[in-house]
């Protein structure tokens, strides 16, 4: 609800220079499901989840990180997640518009260390999943949307 409304703020600018910021809200505002201790992202959170948005008059718009908790912070689990909102999207769930994925070349990631090159490619923040299985994962969201029960 806060995201929609107009707000102001103060804030430094890109120089560092105080200024007064007027936003106006954001009417397509929605839910990022990203997990916590437990993941989030099973029918019953999404069911769960889109009771609380319409009970507060809001749009049932949901995103799902399929990273952080919802994979308990392991890369390679982010296939597993997807593969759950797939089934749930083509057995007619529409709450669930996007996804999040921790993605890049090459997979995992890489401390920067004084002295030892990085790998090209390569993630320096979270552990992410390779090109093959990012390519994997959009195909089974894509032919999940492509045989959605009305």
């Amino acid at each position: 609800q806060a995201s929609s409304v107009p707000h102001v703020l103060y804030s430094p600018d890109k120089s560092g220079q105080m200024c007064i910021y007027q936003t106006h809200g954001n009417p397509f505002a929605h839910v990022i499901l990203r997990g916590g201790k437990m993941p989030n992202y099973h029918s019953e959170d999404i069911k769960d989840t889109c009771q609380h948005l319409e009970e507060a008059n809001l749009s049932q718009s949901i995103m799902i990180d399929c990273s952080h908790g919802n994979s308990y912070k392991d890369h390679n689990k982010q296939i597993d997640v997807a593969r759950d909102i797939a089934k749930q999207i083509s057995q007619g769930e529409k709450s669930i518009f996007g996804v999040m994925i921790e993605s890049f070349i090459k997979p995992g990631n890489q401390s920067v260390k004084e002295g030892v090159p990085l790998t090209y490619g390569q993630s320096i923040t979270d552990a992410c999943i390779d090109l093959a299985v990012s390519e994997e994962i959009l195909a089974v969201l894509a032919d999940s949307v492509k045989t959605r029960l009305s």
